[in-house]
Order: structure tokens, then sequence, then C-alpha cells
């Protein structure tokens, strides 16, 4: 199977920060961060973008950082010219959300340092449980030691309607992010980052993650190295290394989204200026992954009957959390229930069209072993196809979240990868791990307390 390949980037900048004129107030010290749009009724792309000008400068904790505002431009129709740039800015948030077939939401959200997923029933916002604390949904997608995403990763704008073959789905590129002291366990701990763009596709009927880039799509030297690596904020800031920050895509013909057809994605290079790169999805995803999706082999499974294996994993923050079988559909579950309440989520872990657990994914008895170090070392058996052998593999869940997965295999193998190891041990020892789902739990737990 190739690896997935890299997007073209296009010579100079949609949008950069114009340090003279009327707008520099607002936006002559960075215009970065994108995000796209077109609309029903307008076939233009409008392009949103952060922006902050040198008087919005103020320190925060001996570091100098930027207020930002949301600028907008207006694009020409396939997407790659600006028509205009609004004189005044706009406004932003942080959440994505698709529309599914059904015409219901799901929310996509970054309780730092991973994305969750919830149903919303709906709205276009995240309700509170009777208690009062907002939903978080599950996760899915964690950060991943021993890769280059091993910090934290997050959305970057609204995801995108496409075809792969006769599959819909949803395409957009977010942001995972190198920490270099995680990854030269640098003595102490400590930020030395650099944010690189992945390719995440997701299903249009159900939401659920589909494929996930293993590295980078987008490069961050040539032609862009002028701003993403060395750019005034990037240079002025001693814990960025490099920042690159795809902020939305669009097909530059709206009707044409499939394999073969021409994308734009609009760059955030090194928080300051707006670049162009353009691709087709063919040039992003293994083959082999096309050819799982397009035949929907993760919708079918391998249907198993491995018996009704349930392991309980242990007690975090007054959760229980368990790991078990859902034969039917050859998957497995992470299961986490509040003690002595209705409170009751289950992480269905999706199966990754292009792998070898593409078709089927299941635990023997006594499959999770502890470890006080590491987390929860799970072996599974793994299939390609229906008719493939299984293969054994491994699940690695985080010791403070089990629902985190913090490692899972990519082949047949059946310890952990030392860099993984390594890099896992240094972030539970210098890089705090009670972090926004963790705190959720603890709040959730305190809720329930304080109600009986």
């Amino acid at each position: 199977m190739r690896t997935a390949g890299f997007a073209y980037p296009q010579r100079g900048f949609l949008i950069e920060p114009l340090v003279e004129g009327p707008t520099a107030f607002w936006e002559g010290h960075h215009a970065t961060n994108p995000c796209a749009i077109r609309l029903g009724s307008d076939p233009r792309v409008f392009l949103g973008y952060r922006a902050g000008g040198w008087n919005d400068g103020y320190q925060l904790d001996q570091r100098k950082v930027w207020s930002s505002h949301l600028g907008m431009a207006v694009l020409s129709i396939d997407g790659s010219q600006v028509d205009c740039r609004l004189p005044l800015p706009v406004m932003t948030n942080d959440i994505v959300f698709i529309r599914l077939a059904d015409d219901s939401l799901k929310m996509i959200h970054r309780p730092v340092p991973d994305n969750y997923i919830v149903d919303t029933e709906g709205e276009p916002y995240c309700p509170s449980t009777p208690d009062g604390v907002l939903r978080i949904g599950t996760v899915q997608q964690s950060v991943r030691p021993g890769r280059l995403d091993n910090s934290h990763i997050g959305n970057n704008g609204l995801p995108s309607r496409a075809q792969i073959g006769t599959r819909e789905v949803y395409v957009d590129v977010v942001h995972g992010v190198t920490n270099h002291r995680i990854t030269d366990q640098t003595a102490g701990g400590g930020w030395d980052l650099e944010y690189l763009a992945y390719l995440r596709v997701l299903d249009f009927e159900t939401g659920k993650q589909l494929y996930y880039s293993d590295g980078p799509v987008f490069e961050s030297d040539e032609p862009w190295r002028a701003y993403c690596r060395e750019g005034a904020w990037v240079s002025m800031l001693d814990h960025l290394r490099s920042v690159m920050f795809v902020g939305g895509q669009v097909p530059a013909d709206p009707k044409k989204t499939g394999l073969d057809d021409k994308w734009y994605a609009y760059v955030g290079a090194g928080d300051t200026a707006v670049a162009l790169a353009q691709f087709t999805l063919r040039d992003l995803l293994p083959e082999k992954a096309i050819v799982d999706i397009q035949e929907r082999i993760d919708e079918r499974g391998a249907p198993l009957y491995v018996g009704p294996n349930r392991q309980i994993l242990g007690h975090v923050e007054g959760w229980e959390f368990a790991i078990e079988n859902h034969p039917q559909s050859g998957r497995i579950a992470i299961v986490r229930e509040l003690q002595e309440t209705a409170e009751k989520s289950a992480r269905l872990i999706a199966l990754r069209p292009g792998y070898i657990d593409a078709s089927a994914m299941w635990i023997e008895e006594y499959a999770a072993v502890y470890d006080e170090k590491l987390g929860w070392l799970v072996k599974t058996w793994l299939k390609s196809s229906a008719e493939a052998e299984p293969v054994a593999g491994l699940l690695l869940l985080d010791r403070q979240n089990p629902e985190r997965i913090l490692y899972r295999s990519d082949s047949a193998e059946a310890t952990l990868p030392a860099k993984v190891v390594d890099e896992l041990l240094y972030t539970y020892q210098f890089q705090p791990m009670d972090r926004a789902g963790l705190t959720w739990l603890k709040r959730k737990a305190a809720a329930r307390m304080s109600n009986r």
C-alpha cells in the first residue's frame, strides 16, 4: 500500500497582513487560520480568516500574544483568487458541525488535546444533561505518541461533501501538532511546537470517521517557508517552530467532488498569511483506503462469533470502564458508565479502510492487561477483509481516561514500538494529561455526588 501523498502548494499568498492603509489597525500583524464556505445562493467562495493588528498585542504571563478578529474575503467562483476583502472584521468559534443523511447534526469539538463527537439532537449547540453538565460525546481521534501529532489535534474549518466512488463522505484537512520536546525527550517538558496538516474522511450517513492520515498531507517548507517557519509571529514566539494551519477546502467546481477532481485548500502560513494549495483526493488517499471506502468494507464488517467477551478495565474518577465485543459488526466498544446512574456511553471503535483492521477487530478472554506506567494494553485480533486470516494486534488505552486510544496496530505485532513507549512515558511525566476530557469526567462525577 503506497502512503498518502501531498497537496501542491501554489506560489504566492491569497491573504497577507495589510501593514498600511485603513484596515492595518485590525489586520496589519497577521491574517491567517482560514475557513471557507460556499452558499447555496452564491457560487463564489467566502473565506473567513483570523486577523490581528499591531495594536492588538498584549502581555500574558510574560509572553506577548495577540487578540484576534475574524476577517472575510470573497473569492472567485473556483476559489483560487481574491475578489475583495471586507474593510471591517466579523466574528468566530472553534467548533464544526456536520449534517448527516437523515438531517441530524453532529458536533465535532476539541476538548484539548483530542477530537470528540456528539449528537446534538438537531440543535446547533451542545445540550446539557439534567445535572447541568454539558455533554462531551465520545472520543473520535486521540493524539498519537510516536507520530508527528503527539501533542494535540483539532478542527480547522468546516468539512466538505465529497464522493469517493459512489460513497458520499465529508472530507476536511485538520491539524496535528508535534511537540519536539516530546520527540527529542528534552528534560523538563515545555513546548517546541510544529503545526501540520492531516486529512480526515467521515461517512456522510453516520458521521463516523473512516480515515485519518498517518502523517501530514501538506509540506511546510518551500514555497511557504518565509511565513510558515520564519514569519514575524513564529520568529517572535520561541515555543513555535513552524505553523501550517489549513482552514478549509472547496472543490474548484462545486458539482465535481470526486477522487480526481480539483480542490483548493486555504493555508494559514506561520499564523501570518493565507496561502493556497491544490489537490485531488486521490493525491492524498492511499490506494487501498480508496478501494475499501468505495466497497464499504467497514460497513459490512466480518460477522464473527467470538463469544460475548467483556472485560472490566477498572474505575477512573467514579466511572467504570469496560471493553467488549460487538460480534455482529466485528467491532470492539470501549464503554464508560457512571456508577449508580443511567449515565453510560460507548465508543464503538471504527474499523479503518486501508488497514489490517478494515473488516474486523475483536478480543478474547482476558485480553486487557494494566500497566501502571502506560495504561491498558489490549491484545486484539484483526482482519483486513472477510476472507483474510486474522492477525494479532494491540490497542493502548490511556491510564487516566481509557476511552482514549493512544496506539493501535497498523501491522501485525505483539509489542509496543519503543518510540511510542518512550514518548508516552515522557508525556505522563512532563506534559500534564489532566486536560479537558478528564476534567469533564471529574466534573460529571462530582455533579452526581452533589445531587445524591
